[in-house]
């Protein structure tokens, strides 16, 4: 055989098929959007938290709330990074 003709079986490896690449990168530009959107919550809402603690008289617990509500946005962020497969 020559070499214009050899399969992908002669050669020795294997090439995956395109379908299964675009799902992968359809799937990762919706996770990406996602991991985005919670990125930009959890920016504005710390933002708006820590300006309650630093100038509001009595909003300590009100801005330690907000805060912790930021936080669990920015971890659930994280997770989805951490643990997608």
């Amino acid at each position: 055989m020559t070499q214009d003709t050899q399969t992908n079986d002669e050669k020795g490896y294997a090439i995956k098929p395109r379908h299964q690449l675009k799902n992968k990168k359809q799937k990762a530009d919706l996770l990406f959007k996602i991991r985005n959107i919670l990125n930009l919550l959890f920016i504005i809402i710390a933002i708006i938290g820590v300006y309650l603690y630093l100038f509001s008289d009595k909003g300590e617990t009100m801005a330690s709330i907000i805060l912790i509500i930021a936080v669990s946005f920015k971890i659930s962020e994280v997770s989805l990074r951490i643990f997608h497969k």
